[in-house]
């Protein structure tokens, strides 16, 4: 282990927001955190996006079917069941392939549930599912971002090129349709350790080491969370 490894052997972190404790105390994660993809929770929703997409991609053929047919009369009827189907096909078919993918890719890492996807190291961030890795001197800016209500982080890079990632994971899918050169989203959900934990250890060593840190209070990192020396 280097001599900056060796320091952080731990990181504190926020604690979690409740009802009755506005300000909790900060809490130590030991370092490394290693993350592995949690099997139920991947297979459930896999199947709600599998069913959902089953419904949502035919619907959308079928209103390409009908496009050559439309008629366009000034009738009510008519003209709302045109507007319904040139307006269903731009919606319905991408929403609809963009559900299969999320349903194959959740239930590929349901089936790689022992395997480890993603490490917080003292040295750096290596996110196996997307092939990168990253020390945290080369993270300019740290994001809170959220991606069809699950919590991911959006790292900006200094000097490192992103590269490619699965669009359709849950964390990157809905979030940005074409991600930046300099940009990387790192999902956290659907692992075994909570996500809390991995956003904010993440958010700690980029301050720790000059990044900024976006989308959180400014006191939880500068006075809560202060650098060690």
């Amino acid at each position: 282990m280097s001599e900056q490894g060796a320091r952080f052997e731990s990181v504190k972190i926020p604690g979690e927001l409740g009802w009755g404790n506005p300000i909790p105390p900060p809490i130590a994660i030991s370092l490394p955190i290693l993350a592995r993809p949690r099997r139920l929770p991947n297979i459930l929703f896999g199947l709600i996006a599998l069913v959902s997409g089953l419904t949502f991609a035919p619907m959308g053929v079928a209103c390409l079917w009908l496009l050559p047919v439309l008629k366009f009369s000034w009738d009510f009827r008519t003209l709302l069941a045109d507007a319904i189907s040139v307006a269903g096909f731009p919606l319905l078919l991408p929403y609809g392939v963009m559900l299969l993918g999320a349903a194959v890719t959740c239930f590929r890492d349901a089936l790689r549930s022992k395997k480890i996807v993603l490490e917080v190291t003292a040295d750096g961030l290596h996110d196996h599912r997307s092939g990168l890795n990253v020390p945290w001197s080369s993270v300019q800016c740290a994001d809170i971002a959220i991606s069809g209500g699950d919590k991911c982080v959006d790292l900006q890079l200094r000097g490192v090129k992103a590269g490619w990632q699965n669009p359709f994971r849950i964390g990157v899918l809905f979030h940005r349709f074409w991600l930046k050169p300099d940009h990387v989203i790192v999902p956290v959900c659907h692992l075994n350790v909570r996500s809390h934990i991995l956003i904010h250890a993440i958010l700690t060593l980029v301050h720790w080491h000059g990044g900024a840190t976006v989308g959180v209070s400014t006191y939880r990192y500068s006075s809560l969370i202060p650098r060690p020396r």
